[in-house]
Parts: structure tokens; sequence; C-alpha cells
């Protein structure tokens, strides 16, 4: 059965986030450039936007669990899976995710992994960052990432 992709957005205190989905899921979380296009919303995209608009508002600090639709490896989902675990205002370093799953050489593989993260927010990837300090890259920019932590910091 197919059915047919749904689009939301929701416009952030740093950017426009793009919400794409389904009747049955989720399959892209991401920040974009300009001013969105009309929306046409299933209404699992508008629980996740009414859900994007409790975090942005300090409400809430975990996502409801939303049917993912999207391909990945089993090592990227066992990385995504583990980064989710990763608590609202809470940090945790590549090494530290390639350690929970017992792949201690595999810190560069983790860190592909979570670069390569379709969902944004939803999995906190903002929250891994470098061993050595600092808050390291993010798919959607550095000063984002920064920003997220910060706002989850004065969340708590």
């Amino acid at each position: 059965m197919i059915t047919e992709e749904s689009i939301g957005f929701y416009e952030s205190p740093i950017g426009w986030i793009e919400i794409r989905g389904t009747d049955t899921g989720i399959s892209k979380v991401s920040f974009i450039e300009g001013t969105p296009k009309n929306a046409k919303m299933s209404p699992i995209v508008e629980e996740c936007l009414d859900q994007m608009a409790e975090y942005f508002s300090g409400k809430r600090r975990v996502f409801q669990s939303f049917a993912l639709l999207f391909r990945s490896t089993d090592f990227q989902r066992a990385v995504w899976d583990a980064v989710s675990e990763v608590g609202f205002g809470e940090t945790a370093s590549y090494a530290d995710i390639a350690r929970f799953l017992a792949k201690d050489r595999a810190v560069q593989a983790v860190g592909n992994a979570v670069g390569a993260n379709p969902l944004a927010i939803i999995v906190p990837c903002h929250r891994i960052l470098p061993k050595g300090g600092g808050t390291g890259e993010y798919a959607w920019g550095r000063k984002k990432k920064e920003w997220l932590l910060m706002h989850e910091k004065h969340s708590l």
C-alpha cells in the first residue's frame, strides 16, 4: 500500500523546520532555508508539529514515538536508538555511544551514523559531542546545535 507523503512546517527560534511523513509515520525532520510553501499535513505530521512547538516552548523533553519511515542500516538504527536514550539537557560523546553499543572501536562509524540522522531534534544528535571538548559539527549547522544545547540547559 502506497500512502501519500505529507509535509508540515514549524517556525522555530532558529529557523524553519520541515516535517515529512504519511498517515503511518515520520520520514524526515530537517531545518530548511527560506520560507516554506503551503503544507498538506497528515494527523501524524500535525502531532509532530505540536510536539515540536512544545519542545521549543520548554514543555516537552521527550518526543512521542513515531513510526519511522526511512531506509537505514541496522547499525544506523542502533546508533539512533542509543542517541535517543541521551536525556534532555544531557550530553554524551561519540565514544560513549560506541561503548554503549559494545563497539568501542566504531567511534568514527558512530559519528557517520549520527551525521546521517534524518530526524533533527527528535533523534537528539545535537546532544552528542566530541570526546575532546567543544560542540563539534551538526548537519544543520554548529550555531543551531549550540542553541539547542543552551535551550535544553535553560529549560531544566
